[in-house]
């Protein structure tokens, strides 16, 4: 622990702070390189309700339990645009491209079955 009292401590314990908060950053950059990473942190994002309203009506310890949720989730996109903001910009691009994808599919083999089944 710093001593507020002295500069140079003072200095040395920002220092400290600086290259910790570097090091978490870097972190952060390695996981949004890969395509593997960019899909797992938005899916931590969604799982903490950052895209959906927390409010539930006339229950305020649900509507509190899913703010405290959605503050981590929140705390973790500012990390994501403090580390790299294009990478976030790629993997909501991403994220949108595999949604539209899988609406895209077609349904399952169930009525190739059917068909087949008929003729």
């Amino acid at each position: 622990m710093a001593n507020a009292a002295d500069q140079r401590s003072v200095r040395k314990a920002k220092q400290r702070e600086r290259q910790e908060r570097d090091h978490e950053l870097n972190d952060l950059r390695d996981v949004l390189s890969t395509r593997q990473g960019r899909r797992f942190v938005w899916k931590l994002l969604g799982m903490a309700g950052c895209f959906r309203l927390s409010f539930v009506y006339g229950e305020a310890e649900t509507t509190a339990f899913n703010e405290g949720r959605r503050s981590l989730g929140l705390a973790l996109m500012a990390d994501v645009h403090e580390a790299d903001a294009e990478k976030y910009v790629q993997m909501a691009n991403e994220a949108n491209g595999e949604a539209r994808t899988k609406e895209d599919e077609p349904e399952p083999a169930e009525s190739l079955t059917e068909e087949r089944d008929n003729a």
